[in-house]
């Protein structure tokens, strides 16, 4: 059963191109890179543990075009800044 489903766009011209550090409320996230060109920046950055407080090692991870990022949900994560290019 499918409880939310979104779409988000970057593009380097506009102002806010980060999704700030948050916990997903779901069990499994799947972010599916639909669109990626000429990309500086703008990774899935996770902090610590998937159950932890968010303190310890991050991982970041690239998100390419025709690719899915599974996790789970809880994971503290967050989007880093898109420094050039577009990304869907």
């Amino acid at each position: 059963e499918l409880y939310d489903a979104f779409s988000l766009h970057y593009d380097s011209r506009q102002t806010d191109t980060t999704f700030n550090q948050h916990r997903d409320p779901s069990f499994v996230t799947i972010n599916v890179c639909l669109r990626s060109e000429n990309v500086v920046g703008s990774r899935v950055e996770f902090f610590g543990a998937w159950d932890g407080d968010g303190s310890g090692q991050r991982l970041r991870a690239e998100q390419r075009a025709g690719f899915a990022l599974v996790h789970r949900g809880r994971h503290l994560h967050q989007t880093t800044p898109l420094v050039k290019g577009i990304r869907s």
